[in-house]
């Protein structure tokens, strides 16, 4: 029911939307390096399904300014509010952004994490792109000797106008140091909406039938 309430709402929401081109940073795990835009309040949704526990993926970002955001992310376990500073052009083709996200337990709202994030872009050809990015956490009652680190690296395929193909591997130093493998397309159903499906794999242990796996369906859109 909850499901079906969201879809109706995303629905009318983007029946009344004002024309724009929408630019999201789902799906993968890897930041963007570009915000929203001025005055755009863009929300990206994603379904979770796993072997261990489904989840609701909600991340928020409105846009201050040309390449200013503020970002609240709401999943299972956390809220997260942060800065990005996005659309700095390094070179032709090459571009970055840096976010800062402070995570907050959802039982006491206490502060979780911090983290810095630095992601890069770049543009190999017109239709091909390699996407990336390095976080910096520091963990409650934690020294800067223990910062803990996860990364992202992946590669964009534009099929054509409307379909995109991704492939990318992600993990992180954090508590059992997972590493994982995973690959998707994205559909630019209108100018304000995205659809996009996924599916990745725990690759720690030689891709074993026992791995962890998830697939994820998501939208994106603004209102």
């Amino acid at each position: 029911m909850i499901r079906v309430t969201l879809f109706i709402l995303m629905f009318f929401t983007i029946l009344f939307s004002s024309d724009f081109n929408i630019s999201t940073s789902r799906p993968g795990s890897f930041s963007p390096t570009s915000s929203v835009g001025n005055d755009v309040n863009q929300l990206e949704i994603g379904l979770n399904y796993n072997n261990e526990n489904n989840y609701l993926w909600f991340f928020n970002r409105l846009g201050i300014g040309s390449n200013n955001e503020i970002q609240l992310t709401y999943y299972a376990r956390s809220i997260s509010f942060g800065y990005m500073y996005g659309n700095v052009e390094l070179d032709k083709g090459l571009s970055t952004s840096i976010i800062l996200t402070t995570e907050l337990q959802k039982e006491n709202f206490e502060i979780n994490n911090l983290s810095i994030c630095l992601p890069i872009a770049y543009a190999i050809r017109e239709n091909i792109s390699l996407n990336s990015h390095l976080n910096f956490h520091l963990f409650k009652n934690t020294s800067i000797e223990d910062i803990q680190f996860s990364y992202a690296l992946a590669v964009s395929y534009s099929l054509n106008e409307k379909a995109t193909f991704f492939a990318e591997i992600y993990g992180t130093t954090l508590g059992l140091k997972e590493n994982y493998f995973d690959f998707g397309f994205v559909f630019l159903t209108s100018s304000q909406l995205q659809y996009d499906i996924s599916c990745g794999i725990m690759i720690n242990d030689n891709f074993s039938s026992s791995s962890s796996y998830f697939i994820e369906n998501g939208f994106s859109f603004y209102f």
